[in-house]
């Protein structure tokens, strides 16, 4: 069964380097990539067999600013996100602040 996975950073090694693990072991899951910079380098970066990285692109507000949660939520919930890989540092700092707050992620993490 295919799934839809949401990776925050993309424009970041570590996202870009998920997304790829990800497109090569499952090529059939829908990945969806965000980020503040809407130069993010991942948003148009091709996998080494010619891919695309990720099948959908979004620039979210910083996970600092009061509208970055109701995004995310909006986000998983339109997009059916099956998981969550949530990058850089301050993005998993304010997840998990969520977490604390309200019981539960978003999504699966």
């Amino acid at each position: 069964m295919a799934k839809t996975i949401l990776i925050t950073g993309i424009g970041g090694l570590t996202p870009r380097s998920i997304a790829t693990i990800i497109r090569e072991n499952h090529p059939n899951y829908k990945i969806i990539g965000c980020d503040i910079e809407k130069r993010a380098i991942g948003f148009f970066m091709k996998t080494v067999k010619g891919h695309k990285l990720i099948d959908e692109y979004y620039i979210s507000p910083s996970c600092t600013n009061m509208a970055y949660f109701p995004w995310i939520e909006k986000l998983v919930k339109e997009k059916r996100i099956d998981y969550a890989f949530v990058q850089p540092e301050a993005e998993i700092v304010e997840w998990g602040r969520y977490y604390e707050k309200n019981g539960r992620f978003p999504c699966p993490v």
